[in-house]
């Protein structure tokens, strides 16, 4: 009994010295794993314009940063919406090598006088995700309603000639500008096929936006005093919609007109 209770112990001793020579802890040049988890983001905006601006990921590690840019205030995304791209009001979306340096983020074809929530996450070079994305808001300027704008006429339910139209304020006001040619430079010339009319009865006069943003055209000469109305929109960016009406032709037809401005 006593044997075998030896033997019994014997090979236990012999099982745990077996255990710790194969342990990684009892070889004297065994190294740790060494983990390069996320690091701190900071997150900066420049070079703002009334639809364009620029941030700056700074951040010292390694990896892929990845980046959404979401309508402001809209529900924050967790850093996982962000690796994925998806988030609630999504407006832009990307990835970039980190290098170890600030990279700068160009984003365009925004809207003016609007605010943009740009959320940002690293995914370390050995694959962990940021617990949580870093923010910054960004609110683009204001574009001023003068300049130029993209003009698209039509009438008898067909497409006319586009054109640039150019809006200058009328000194003094704030709400009113002249408009060169309200429904284009050859307008008579397509209407009545005849080249000869081109540059002719341009339908120059006076945009007034109004406190609800309905707008009202007064042609210069007689035959278009009796103007057109229509509507402003500047939520985005800032375009004209509007109806003309004309005493020049015995039909008394109307003219549709949208104005887009250039950026």
């Amino acid at each position: 009994m006593k044997n075998t209770i030896y033997k019994i112990g014997f090979l236990l001793l012999l099982f745990v010295i077996g255990i710790s020579c194969e342990s990684p802890e009892a070889e004297t040049n065994y190294t740790p794993a060494s983990y390069k988890f996320p690091t701190a983001i900071t997150l900066g905006s420049s070079n703002i314009t009334s639809s364009t601006f620029n941030f700056t990921y700074n951040i010292s590690g390694e990896g892929k940063g990845y980046y959404v840019v979401v309508e402001g205030g809209s529900a924050a995304p967790t850093s996982n919406n962000v690796y994925s791209g998806s988030a609630t009001g999504l407006i832009k979306k990307g990835n970039f090598v980190l290098n170890g340096s600030p990279i700068s983020v160009s984003l365009s074809d925004l809207c003016n006088a609007t605010t943009y929530d740009v959320y940002a996450v690293q995914m370390s070079a050995d694959n962990f995700l940021s617990p949580s994305p870093v923010k910054v808001s960004v609110t683009t300027s204001a574009k001023s309603i003068a300049g130029t704008y993209t003009a698209r006429p039509s009438a008898f339910a067909e497409a006319a000639t586009e054109y640039t139209a150019t809006l200058t304020p009328v000194a003094g006001t704030t709400n009113q500008f002249t408009i060169d040619s309200a429904w284009g430079p050859n307008f008579i010339a397509w209407v009545t096929g005849d080249a000869g009319y081109e540059g002719l009865y341009i339908y120059s006069g006076v945009l007034t936006i109004n406190t609800d943003n309905t707008i009202k055209i007064v042609g210069d000469n007689s035959w278009s005093a009796v103007g057109g109305t229509g509507v402003y929109d500047g939520s985005c960016i800032n375009e004209f919609s509007y109806t003309l009406k004309q005493t020049l032709f015995g039909n008394p037809f109307t003219t549709d007109v949208v104005l887009t401005q250039n950026q």
